[in-house]
């Protein structure tokens, strides 16, 4: 619109862009501004506060949210030898969690740690904020280079294989292929020594995806992972490898591929594979579907969308192909300039490189890309995801959409797919499965040619052995023989491990995996491979046509967006206990008729296996010295000094021993908060121990903005309170669970249940002085 001001003003009004083939206004849903994700940050622990800063180089006093608090007191507390799988939703701050054990492993034992990523990206982003935490916490690492890819310099990949033999390199991070290549020998010769602390798996819904199209590289990390997890450990027997993965995604199927593949050995009863899981849908996606009724209407609409919708915009497709031809186009009819083309390879050279490095500082406002883009972006502010397509699975789809709106603002999900798009989706989600006769023969002539394995048990098989019918070499011959191997290992008829090296060398990746060992866990006959291949072959095929099904619901738009999300990430943390996301807030074509939802609580719904934390409650050595504390509560009562100041010496001296006898959480009065917090037994990197403020919350509150893990547990009571104030603390310590809880409270303390008597008279209490007497002697 214009309007005349004087005879040579004028005022122009912009229309509103209302696309003739969407009666929607896309615009309603991103302005103005509102934020659809509020997060409440709980005070950082003393070991992390103390020990780690943030980007700015200031000290880390706050975690990014609840859920990081207790995801990273379950990862610090995990036991020797098992493994975790946490996760977490975008924006909770998972990356602290492998940034601060790694280190701190470094620091406290001088062991070294691997972080495993999927793309040489993702490896050089995490180096650049790792080495700065590292120099932090050990100046004599400053600048050590930590992230081994293929850009490196022969003599700095050698200079880095030296370093980890030596026991100089804090921690690697690195691609399967290099760990499970390149790096082997050196690492497997720390696990030996007891000098290799942790494996992280950073993304590792990827391994489920990847282990799905058989890129034989992250099934091999897995057998790596379990031999070194048995690997004699000549310096530390009990300091045995720890195993982390992190996803902000965790499906059924993702869970159930980790159990098969990460799961390590249970010794006796114990369970050694555990979760912790924050389950909270994202909140700040507008969904939109839009089917066109062909592609070149498709290209045209997407184009449209792509001129007028807000900025920084990703466009996604499948096809690399397909992202090349719509990035010419939108360069041809546009004038927009600040633009790149990010496709699967990319993630690996220096173009790819550069264009995430321009995207992460705002340098660039479009990117056109195929699914690879995303791993190691760091633009929180992307306002829309365009996807010119039909992603295979709602699984890939929701993690693309999930790389907008990070910074807790309204973003859009516009989706314009034509039938093209289908059919190319239902292509990619039904894997092609060899034949069971076909892949019998196959086993069989891999068989036939065996070799000797590293051990008596197992054999060696070579995967460029040919069936009769092939008459030359090809990688899609070796390819069959790859997905044979591993149909067989996933009904668990065999175990593959890594193939033999003798000596370390950058070889050439795809000649790096052509023989394999094999280990039988039964006589494989005929009848035998039909039976167990085939009911793996059904099952692979149901989940297959499961997973379209779903994709076809959301694409098709016959149910509410949020709950088929919520169905396709709920985790079933035991036979009796489901974690499901809260389903509501987002506006999708199904729910846009109905009233606005209003912003749901940013408290993620927390739930872990029950395992996670048993071996933090043996507490043999309490029970020696106090006698029967077969109950939850241990009670000890002190003289709250009126002169002097001896009884906060007392209390802490108390602590310092409970520190000793495992206990984990002491929550105190803000007269012994500080006094404490100082203290070494709550900064150093060997313990983990967790210090909260006592207040007067009600009980239905009793551990605010942390998930009450069940960690054994102090409680301080301070003197020269109110009754009121000691009827509130005790009502929030009763509510709270713990395996061990120890109340420390004044010896005048009267019964709230009986105001005439104290309660040391009421209850079987221990006497402070006479604990500490006991023992110091």
């Amino acid at each position: 619109m214009t309007v005349r001001i004087t005879n040579d003003q004028f005022q122009l009004t912009a229309r509103e862009w209302a696309p003739e083939w969407h009666g929607a206004d896309f615009l309603r849903d991103v302005y103005p501004p509102v934020i659809k994700r509020r997060q409440t940050r709980p005070l950082a622990d003393p070991v992390i506060s103390s020990h780690f800063k943030d980007k700015n180089g200031d000290a880390i006093e706050f975690f990014a949210s609840e859920s990081q608090a207790g995801a990273m007191r379950a990862a610090h507390l995990l036991a020797p030898g098992h493994t975790l799988v946490v996760n977490l939703p975008t924006g909770f701050g998972k990356s602290l969690l492998f940034q601060t054990v790694t280190i701190g492993a470094w620091v406290a034992h001088q062991s070294v740690s691997v972080i495993v990523v999927p793309t040489t990206a993702l490896a050089k982003e995490q180096e650049e904020r790792l080495q700065i935490m590292l120099a932090d916490a050990d100046s004599s690492h400053s600048g050590t280079p930590i992230a081994y890819h293929a850009e490196l310099a022969q003599d700095d990949k050698d200079a880095f294989r030296t370093r980890i033999r030596r026991g100089e390199q804090p921690v690697v991070i690195a691609s399967p292929e290099s760990v499970v290549g390149a790096l082997r020998l050196s690492l497997t010769s720390r696990a030996e020594r007891g000098e290799l602390a942790w494996v992280v798996i950073d993304e590792v819904h990827m391994l489920s995806q990847w282990g799905e199209d058989f890129r034989s590289d992250f099934q091999l990390l897995a057998a790596l992972i379990r031999q070194w997890q048995t690997a004699p450990r000549r310096n530390d027997p009990g300091n045995a490898l720890r195993t982390l993965t992190l996803t902000a995604t965790l499906s059924e199927e993702t869970l159930f591929t980790l159990r098969t593949l990460l799961a390590p050995p249970r010794v006796g009863t114990q369970e050694r594979f555990h979760l912790f899981v924050a389950a909270q849908l994202r909140q700040e996606p507008a969904y939109y579907m839009l089917e066109c009724p062909d592609e070149p209407t498709k290209q045209s609409r997407v184009i449209e969308a792509v001129r007028h919708l807000p900025k920084p915009l990703i466009v996604y497709t499948v096809k690399p192909a397909d992202a090349l031809t719509l990035y010419d186009e939108i360069q041809d009819r546009t004038a927009i300039s600040r633009m790149a083309l990010f496709r699967g390879g990319d993630a690996g050279n220096k173009k790819g490189t550069e264009n995430l490095r321009k995207w992460n500082r705002a340098e660039i406002d479009i990117i056109v890309a195929t699914s690879a883009f995303g791993l190691g972006m760091d633009n929180q502010h992307v306002r829309t995801v365009i996807h010119a397509c039909i992603p295979e699975t709602v699984d890939r789809y929701y993690q693309e959409v999930g790389r907008g709106g990070r910074d807790g603002n309204r973003s859009l999900a516009v989706c314009l797919w034509s039938k093209y798009d289908r059919g190319v989706a239902d292509k990619l989600a039904k894997k092609t499965r060899i034949g069971l006769e076909k892949g019998w023969e196959r086993w069989r002539g891999m068989k036939s040619q065996r070799g000797d394995g590293p051990t008596t048990d197992t054999f060696t098989v070579n995967v460029t052995h040919r069936p009769i019918e092939i008459t030359s070499d090809s990688d899609l011959n070796e390819t069959w023989n790859q997905r044979t191997l591993l149909l067989m290992a996933a009904a668990q008829l065999i175990t593959v491990s890594c193939p033999e090296r003798k000596e370390e060398k950058d070889d050439d990746i795809d000649n790096l995996f052509q023989t394999y060992n094999i280990k039988e866990h039964r006589a494989l006959t005929h009848e035998t491979w039909l039976e167990h291949v085939d009911k793996e072959r059904q099952r692979a095929a149901q989940r297959d046509e499961r997973a379209i099904r779903t994709r076809d619901e959301l694409f098709d738009c016959t149910l509410n967006f949020n709950k088929l999300f919520a169905s396709t990430y709920t985790v079933n943390l035991s036979d009796r206990t489901k974690l499901v996301p809260d389903h509501g807030g987002t506006q999708c074509p199904v729910s846009r008729t109905a009233p606005p939802h209003a912003v749901l609580s940013q408290t993620a719904q927390v739930g872990w296996t029950s395992a996670l934390f048993d071996h933090l409650s043996n507490n043999h050595s309490l029970q020696q010295i106090i006698g029967d504390v077969n109950g939850q509560f241990i009670w000890v009562h002190y003289d709250p000094d009126q002169k002097g100041r001896n009884w906060r010496g007392q209390i802490t001296a108390l602590l310092k021993q409970l520190v000793d006898r495992n206990f984990i959480e002491f929550a105190l009065p803000e007269e012994l908060f500080k006094k404490v917090q100082g203290e070494a037994m709550f900064t150093e990197f060997e313990r983990y121990l967790v210090l909260k403020r006592l207040d007067n919350s009600p009980p239905s509150v009793a551990d605010p903005h942390t998930p009450p893990l069940p960690l054994p547990r102090v409680s301080v009571m301070g003197r020269g309170q109110t009754p009121q104030d000691y009827r509130t603390q005790l009502r929030s310590i009763r509510a709270t669970t713990r395996p061990k809880h120890v109340v420390v409270f004044p010896s005048d303390l009267a019964d709230p249940d009986q105001p005439e008597r104290r309660f040391q008279d009421a209850h079987n209490t221990q006497s402070l002085a006479g604990l500490l007497t006991l023992w110091s002697n």
